[in-house]
């Protein structure tokens, strides 16, 4: 076969330059470099997991970390979003940034962390007397966010 086969427009002449090889691609803003498992590990490191809010804000960065799921999608997780025999979290497209549904998987850490906050949260709702499932609520039990949009998503 010809070498110029994938670009027959071109030597046929229908196309007199070679226009893609002289598109630059520019980025207008420093693309940000995510955190690092040290990092992480550091962070978490400095929090005393004895105390409720430091402990589910633990498990909501390894969850983020290790998921890739955004604050305001964990604001809004639920019980039932959560598959323990399979490790999965199950996520409606209705909490998703992008609106489609995914199934993405954790493992055995984030499972034991996970179990120990929804045994904390029912401790924590059963004294204030609230009815959810989220699984990351305020020491009151309460929905963390209210806002549709926020900074924190």
């Amino acid at each position: 076969m010809p070498k110029s086969l994938p670009f027959p427009l071109f030597d046929n002449g229908w196309i007199e330059i070679k226009f893609w090889k002289t598109i630059n691609i520019r980025v207008d803003q420093k693309v940000k470099e995510g955190a690092t498992e040290r990092d992480v590990n550091i962070l978490l490191s400095l929090l005393d997991l004895s105390k409720f809010i430091q402990l589910r804000d633990a498990i909501a960065v390894l969850v983020m970390f290790k998921t890739g799921n955004r604050i305001k999608t964990l604001t809004q997780f639920e019980d039932r979003h959560i598959d323990f025999t399979n490790n999965v979290l199950n996520l409606e497209g209705s909490i998703m940034k992008n609106h489609q549904q995914i199934k993405l998987p954790f493992d055995d850490v984030i499972k034991k962390m996970l179990k120990v906050l929804i045994k904390q949260n029912a401790v924590i709702r059963d004294g204030y007397s609230k009815k959810n499932s989220l699984i990351f609520i305020t020491k009151f039990g309460d929905v963390i966010s209210n806002f549709p949009t926020h900074n924190n998503g």
